[in-house]
């Protein structure tokens, strides 16, 4: 763990963004001896934090067909609705072209909950509809 985030922290010194996604790989490194293992952000307080302070929570969808087309239908609707959000219209056209499934086709994007309920009930309405 000292040996992985010393290699973190030469990236960051030469200008990368790492972090800790929460696996306590700083605690573990501070322990054998690793004084800076903290000078890594945490992936939540950096990340995830300033969308809740939005009001914005994680979103997610299953084509339980396992059509990956069912998903891009989704991206499509998601983008329609909600698109004059860069940050969430980068992320999705990004997930589309980038992301692999994994099993059954899915994807995750963060919305406010105003937002989830009406992707919710859009997207019912629209795969019930076969569009």
């Amino acid at each position: 763990m000292r040996a992985h985030v010393e290699a973190l922290l030469s990236a960051k010194a030469r200008g990368a963004v790492v972090f800790d996604y929460g696996n306590n790989l700083r605690g573990g490194a501070q322990e054998a001896g690793c004084a800076r293992a903290f000078e890594i952000e945490g992936f939540v307080p950096a990340y995830v934090r300033p969308l809740f302070c939005l009001g914005k929570g994680p979103f997610r969808w299953v084509a339980l067909s396992g059509d990956p087309e069912d998903i891009y239908r989704t991206d499509r609707l998601v983008l329609d609705l909600f698109g004059s959000d860069p940050y969430l219209a980068t992320w999705i056209r990004l997930a589309r072209e980038k992301v692999k499934f994994q099993g059954l086709p899915a994807r995750i994007c963060w919305l406010g909950q105003g937002e989830r309920r009406s992707s919710a009930s859009r997207s019912t309405s629209s795969c019930a509809a076969g569009r």
